[in-house]
């Protein structure tokens, strides 16, 4: 159970970090 919590968190780390890129470019 931890782990997949993990991961999820991981993936959603992710996603912010292209949102915020995408951001930065435009």
């Amino acid at each position: 159970m931890v782990s997949d919590g993990i991961d999820r968190l991981g993936f959603l780390i992710h996603d912010v970090q292209r949102l915020m890129r995408k951001r930065f470019e435009a």
